[in-house]
């Protein structure tokens, strides 16, 4: 075997990675790359279109290259060199490349039966992130080409993703592509030569046609009338690699004009491109990422094809659906075996097929029930991927407002049976014994009031009030009366509340009869048996699934990891906000209470023991207890911090105003609801799996086979 390695004085050096194993007969044919054999990669999803050429720093070099270039020092080896095409002051959108190969545009044909020395080893990778360095000949042009990929869009932090670059690449058209091939090139399987086939297709603007393809052989000829160029590749042995033994080039055909739709632009091409690009941003959309890559290749992608090619992308990236389910066993062991307090409760039905999954991460548990004030919120969202099914959540809310995610749970459909399997796991897998009291607010739907009477007997129910003052409106008509109904429910007390509850009723009886008829203590504050503590709605619910709406198509161990993923990236993000705040309250309630304190001036007070005292202005009279932290205006006790009349106690009593603040609306707590993150996760295939594992198949209800929607 002959081991060679080419220095830069020319010098002769073992080497232990790109091999050449050379045969008895001695042939081009015989030559087989070995295992370790260095390759190059070419990097193709750069915005600027870059051509990349390649050459192998560890092959001999051949009679041919010799002859072909007579410029360059003896003992180099062709390299791998980048041709920077997007010149932004070239003008015309229509410019041609750059012939990066030294020598002539040769457009005579090249076979094995010429050379008698192995050609380069190398292969055509689309989807690796790696190229060889840059070539120090300074004959080549001097294109210092990073190992890093740059990203093809901009971080999503306000404006848009995409700069003008990236949008308007120049658009290659020259024949000089021709030179992305050569004779002896080598591919690790023939799909690799068929995607840089498309490649150069699309990228050449021409047509490309299928002349013969079977096991051991694959051509390609332009599809123009009369223009002779062709390529052709040959299986080597019994590998799978295919080199390329017959290339005729270049073109003598025009490429296309403007926007057009090559049959090299298929599915399973798109698929590949859209695969790079999620990799990079998983949360972009179909219309997002079509929209760049008609673009950058000046073609016309129809819908139909994108969604066929986003489905195919992320299956590629987060499995099959019907596999996924039978991933559940082992998700649920990696889940449970990072010992971060994360639990989860996989649910199969007699049959066999999915019926439940519920998983709450362990960091989001222990910040609710130490840290976060006793309300939790839960809502649900349709799944828009090949099986119809609900996510149910549960959510928390910290210091500042901001929501918390706690619970997740799969269900077939949002029924009575999907409902009490999420509560009963609320019940038994999240709520700690330090939580003696709760408030949930949910929508109205039955199902969710029967749940929760069933498995959460301590916990007080409420309906959100939005939706109450929007059902309303739909159901009465009545838009005006709509801050009537907002006012009746916000009220802290029941005197406020009847007096806003009249008004309605002389506005409009029907409207009225038709709000009195649900029950007050599921909507009014003042009648309400628990504290609201100023959380009416669950409109922060719905941002939340905003942020997770681009995995809720994805097959369900790819939705299980996505809600992960992001609310891994969230705790990690809220962690980093508030490292460097100093004590005291949250931003929010900080303001809240300046202008408390501001209204509270104008109160006279009158001390009547140690904690216990009357506030009063004019007419109004309020008696206050620091102690108990209560007020007659029941605002206090409702909210937690001090109304305006306790706080004009506090000030005349020269007290610290902050130790009569509950304590989930301080900066020390808001610390510590983040104070965790969550720990990373193995890949599918390194998940802990058992062999008397029954397999889970997919739930019956689902029509398989088609996305009922995709994101765009």
């Amino acid at each position: 075997m002959d081991t060679l390695k080419r220095t830069s004085a020319g010098s002769k050096e073992p080497c232990p990675r790109g091999t050449v194993e050379r045969t008895s007969t001695g042939s081009q044919d015989s030559r087989v790359p070995v295992q370790g054999s260095c390759s190059a990669h070419v990097v193709r999803d750069q915005p600027n279109l870059n051509l990349l050429k390649t050459r192998s720093s560890t092959t001999v070099q051949t009679r041919a290259m010799r002859s072909r270039q007579e410029q360059a020092p003896s003992g180099l080896a062709r390299e791998t060199v980048v041709a920077d095409v997007a010149d932004s002051s070239r003008s015309s959108p229509h410019h041609s490349f750059d012939n990066v190969i030294d020598g002539s545009s040769d457009s005579s044909s090249l076979d094995d039966e010429q050379h008698n020395e192995p050609l380069l080893t190398s292969s055509w990778d689309g989807g690796q992130d790696e190229m060889e360095s840059p070539t120090d000949n300074p004959t080549r042009p001097n294109t210092q080409a990073s190992g890093r990929r740059r990203s093809i869009f901009k971080p999503a932090v306000g404006g848009s993703r995409f700069t003008s670059a990236d949008l308007n690449p120049p658009i290659p058209t020259s024949s000089t592509l021709d030179n992305e091939f050569f004779v002896g090139q080598i591919f690790e399987t023939k799909q690799k030569l068929k995607f840089a086939l498309h490649d150069i297709a699309v990228l050449s603007r021409r047509e490309l046609r299928v002349n013969k393809s079977d096991h051991q052989s694959l051509e390609w000829r332009c599809g123009a009338k009369g223009c002779g160029w062709c390529i052709r590749g040959n299986k080597i042995g019994e590998l799978p690699s295919f080199r390329i033994t017959r290339y005729l080039k270049p073109h003598t055909c025009k490429p296309q004009e403007g926007q057009w739709d090559p049959k090299q632009a298929s599915v399973d091409w798109i698929a590949a491109k859209e695969k790079e690009m999620l990799k990079i941003h998983p949360d972009l959309s179909t219309k997002e990422i079509v929209t760049n890559i008609e673009t950058r290749f000046g073609i016309k992608v129809s819908r139909s094809k994108s969604k066929r090619a986003m489905a195919s992308a992320k299956e590629s990236l987060h499995g099959n659906y019907k596999d996924s389910f039978g991933n559940l066993r082992g998700l649920e062991r990696e889940f449970t075996s990072k010992g971060d307090g994360t639990v989860t409760n996989l649910i199969v039905n007699d049959d066999g097929t999915f019926r439940n999954f519920f998983w709450a991460f362990g960091p989001c548990i222990e910040a609710f029930n130490i840290c976060l004030r006793p309300v939790m919120i839960m809502d649900s969202t349709i799944l828009t991927g090949r099986y119809s099914g609900v996510l149910l959540i549960a959510c928390g809310v910290d210091g500042e407002n901001g929501i918390v995610p706690i619970a997740f749970s799969v269900v077939e459909e949002e029924n009575d049976d999907g409902w009490s399997f999420f509560a009963e796991c609320v019940q038994n897998l999240v709520l700690g014994p330090s939580r003696k009291e709760l408030t949930i607010i949910t929508d109205m739907k039955e199902s969710i009031v029967t749940s929760i009477k069933q498995f959460l007997p301590l916990a007080h129910h409420s309906f959100c009030l939005q939706r109450l003052t929007e059902n309303f409106v739909s159901k009465c008509h009545e838009r005006i009366l709509e801050a009537l109904v907002w006012r009746c429910g916000t009220a802290f007390t029941r005197k406020e509340c009847d007096y806003f509850l009249e008004h309605l009723r002389r506005g409009n009886t029907q409207a009225s009869y038709w709000l009195e008829a649900v029950d007050k203590s599921l909507w009014a504050t003042s009648y309400f048996s628990g504290c609201r503590y100023d959380l009416y709605t669950k409109k922060l619910t719905e941002s939340f699934k905003a942020i997770i709406g681009d995995v809720l198509d994805l097959p369900i161990t790819g939705l299980i990891l996505g809600t992960r993923t992001k609310v891994a990236d969230y705790l990690y993000e809220r962690q980093q906000d508030v490292s460097d705040i100093a004590n005291g309250l949250t931003k929010h309630y900080a303001r809240l209470l300046e202008t408390s304190q501001l209204e509270s001036n104008i109160y006279n007070v009158t001390h009547f023991s140690l904690h216990e005292s009357r506030v009063y202005i004019q007419d109004q009279e309020f008696s206050v207890n620091l102690n108990g932290r209560t007020c007659s205006c029941r605002q206090y006790q409702l909210m937690g911090m001090p109304c305006v009349h306790a706080i004009a106690a506090i000030q005349a009593r020269h007290y610290n105003i902050y130790d009569y603040c509950a304590y989930w609306y301080t900066i020390e707590t808001y610390r510590q609801t983040y104070s965790k993150t969550l720990s990373t996760i193995q890949s599918c295939i390194d998940w802990p799996c058992e062999s008397n594992d029954s397999p889970i198949l997919p739930p019956t209800c689902g029509a398989e086979g088609v996305v009922q929607s995709v994101r765009a």
